[in-house]
């Protein structure tokens, strides 16, 4: 052994330089962690801000569908009073014959 070498065994330098790599690894460890697990979040929560975005749009569209429903209906009374009207001015003059 090197003259330097056996100074940092016996001043512990070498071991404690050991330790702080392994500490550096674990940090580093840590932080890739750490990221991943932001990134995955964040991946989350732009997937819940896409369906909510659909469900606004499909929202929108039902609301354009009831209306357009409802004016189907009105329009479908009209039709039906006009028609009850026809029937009875019809009878009313087969009656009268």
């Amino acid at each position: 052994m090197s003259e330097t070498s056996q100074f940092d065994d016996k001043n512990g330098t070498s071991g404690e330089s050991d330790s702080l790599k392994q500490a550096a690894m674990r940090l580093n460890a840590a932080l890739q962690a750490f990221e991943n697990t932001i990134a995955q979040r964040r991946q989350k929560e732009l997937k819940a801000e896409k369906l909510e975005e659909q469900v606004t749009a499909l929202n929108a569209s039902l609301a354009a569908e009831r209306e357009r429903a409802r004016k189907l209906a009105d329009a479908n009374d009209t039709v039906t009073a006009r028609l009850d009207e026809m029937i009875d001015v019809i009878e009313g003059m087969l009656a009268a014959r």
